[in-house]
């Protein structure tokens, strides 16, 4: 939950962790806001998601935003991605949003303060200083499931 007026992001107790090392959308985090803040409904502006990790830092995008299910609130998705699960660690990250004129100004802008979390080890097979990536034949084996999951038998098409 986010307190637009404070602007802390309270995490919950038994939030122990944001996401296990490597992770690549394995986890969505949702926040809730006030749809409403000074009169402004943020729900117009985009809304990205900073973070920093172990030197590392980037933005993600807002994944979804539902504003239909509560009314006056925003509830919007963040998805964990392999860029923000490098390193094990904490990970501090902070909403934004925002609107850019025509010329490249801030229009509009909006900052929480940072939250940190964890992003917990695990075993990297592949090294510590190469990229993770699914194996040949990894990418086989998902291949295969997914034929074997979406094709027709031909006693199914009534061949036998």
């Amino acid at each position: 939950v986010i307190d637009a007026n404070s602007r802390e992001i309270s995490i919950p107790v038994e939030f122990d962790f944001l996401a296990v090392k490597n992770d690549h959308k394995a986890e969505t985090i949702y926040f809730e806001i006030a749809r409403y803040f000074d009169d402004i409904d943020l729900s117009q502006h985009t809304c990205v998601i900073q973070w920093t990790n172990q030197g590392d830092e980037g933005i993600s995008p807002c994944t979804e935003m539902d504003v239909d299910t509560f009314d006056g609130k925003i509830i919007f998705g963040w998805e964990i991605t392999s860029d923000c699960t490098r390193h094990a660690g904490n990970i501090s990250f902070s909403v934004r949003f925002y609107t850019i004129d025509e010329i490249g100004n801030f229009e509009y802008n909006f900052n929480t303060l940072p939250a940190t979390s964890k992003v917990l080890d695990t075993l990297n097979s592949y090294g510590e200083k190469e990229p993770v990536n699914p194996s040949t034949f990894q990418v086989w084996v998902d291949r295969l499931y997914f034929l074997e999951k979406n094709s027709i038998t031909r006693d199914e098409r009534g061949d036998i």
